[in-house]
């Protein structure tokens, strides 16, 4: 005869413990890979953004040094190129959130296809993107408007009144704003006018001037110092550019995105 085997079950309080020390390790674990996640996010969306610097230096070396800008009126029609004068302006007219995302459409154009609209995107906030591809006949100026005028659908910003000579210190696009600060964090991504990726802390401080329009529509509430060039914040209209001033021939070293 077989002798009978006896199988001792969990006691509630075993079974309690096992259930504790799980739930502790998922607690450990979860931050971890939300972490990781969002750093994953910051990175492909900066990848995203030094691509588009890197084309813009491509049009710049095809078009005098200069930066792609297309100036644009609120609704989108094209107010002209820039006015001479020492120092020239933007045409009359010319809105500067408008110029600014119509800008990079125009880049986009330009490119022929290699930066779709898809590459204007954060991997952060996915749902603001431009819902229609860059209107192709902004390249040649052949009297059709922009389509991509609203910074809801323009996850970056662009600093449209950067000099051509612009160097390191110089911010050329950086991370739109949410309503409440950057979409990575504590910190924003900002690629330089010589094409390197970088970082800018967010600082809870209002803009001086006309601040860069977040991505609710309403003016960014808070700052991010470019310290390596000045203490300005880059979403900071006080100086170039404000109400279209100096387009295009801003300072070499201190930095606002629209």
């Amino acid at each position: 005869m077989r002798p009978t085997r006896s199988f001792r079950a969990f006691t509630l309080i075993e079974l309690l413990v096992v259930i504790s020390i799980i739930a502790i390790l998922a607690g450990m674990l979860i931050p971890a890979v939300s972490l990781v996640m969002n750093k994953a996010r910051q990175m492909a969306c900066g990848r995203n953004q030094t691509s588009v610097v890197l084309a813009a230096m491509t049009y710049g070396s095809e078009h005098d040094g200069a930066w792609p800008v297309w100036y644009a009126k609120a609704d989108g029609t094209n107010a002209g190129r820039t006015v001479a004068g020492n120092p020239p302006t933007a045409p009359a007219g010319s809105d500067a959130t408008a110029t600014a995302t119509a800008s990079l459409e125009l880049l986009s154009a330009w490119s022929d296809g290699d930066l779709v609209r898809q590459v204007f995107m954060c991997k952060a906030t996915p749902q603001v993107l431009p819902t229609q591809d860059a209107n192709p006949g902004l390249a040649s100026y052949d009297g059709t408007a922009a389509r991509w005028l609203s910074p809801q659908l323009m996850a970056f910003a662009y600093d449209w009144s950067a000099p051509g000579n612009s160097k390191s210190l110089r911010v050329l696009i950086s991370d739109r704003p949410t309503a409440s600060g950057s979409p990575h964090g504590r910190n924003l991504n900002a690629v330089f006018a010589d094409g390197h990726l970088g970082t800018v802390a967010i600082v809870r401080t209002a803009p001086v001037g006309t601040a860069t329009v977040a991505t609710d529509g309403n003016a960014v509430a808070f700052s991010a110092n470019n310290t390596d060039a000045a203490t300005d914040s880059i979403f900071d209209g006080n100086g170039d550019g404000t109400g279209m001033g100096a387009g295009g021939l801003g300072s070499t070293t201190r930095a606002w995105v629209r």
